[in-house]
């Protein structure tokens, strides 16, 4: 959820990461428009082949938290201008 609650307050009670290294990166080839939601070990996320003008390629991604791999790609006719939820 944006922000980390339903009061968008920004306050996670989590314990951070003990390194800063990268586990993995994932290439779009497009314009990622909002921040990710992580739920469960997964990752989601938008993105449009278009940038901020309409295109004929915008998405939902799922990506495994752990690993990056693709779980799932739904694809939509319009923009997704907001973080999942």
């Amino acid at each position: 959820m944006y922000h980390g609650d339903p009061t968008h307050s920004g306050y996670l009670n989590a314990q951070g990461p003990s390194n800063n290294q990268t586990l993995w990166t994932y290439n779009t080839g497009g314009w990622v428009m909002d921040s990710p939601a992580i739920v469960n070990g997964v990752v989601y996320f938008s993105w449009s082949d278009a940038g901020y003008q309409e295109g004929p390629n915008n998405s939902l991604i799922a990506l495994n938290a752990k690993d990056g791999a693709k779980l799932w790609n739904f694809s939509v006719t319009g923009k997704i201008y907001t973080s999942p939820a």
